[in-house]
C-alpha cells in the first residue's frame, strides 16, 4: 500500500516525484510488486535495488490505512 501513496528512494529516482504512486509499481494479478525487481537483477545491482526499496524490512511509510467503516 505504501508504494501507492509515496515512492521509496529508488521510486523517487524512477518516478521523479515525492508523492503519489511509484511508476515502478506493478500488479502481478495477486499483489503489487516492485518493477525494479521484476527484471531479476543480480549481483551488486540486485543488492542495491533491494537496499533502496528496503526489501524485507517492512514499510516505513507514514500512511495509515483506515479499517472498515
Amino acid at each position: 500500500m505504501c508504494c501507492l501513496a509515496e515512492p521509496c528512494p529508488l521510486g523517487v529516482v524512477l518516478s521523479r516525484r515525492l508523492k503519489g504512486a511509484c511508476d515502478a509499481l506493478r500488479w502481478d494479478g495477486a499483489r503489487y510488486v516492485c518493477g525494479a525487481l521484476t527484471g531479476r537483477p543480480s549481483g551488486l545491482r540486485a543488492w542495491l535495488v533491494r537496499r533502496w526499496i528496503s526489501s524485507g524490512s517492512g514499510c516505513d511509510c507514514t500512511l495509515e490505512v483506515a479499517g472498515k467503516p
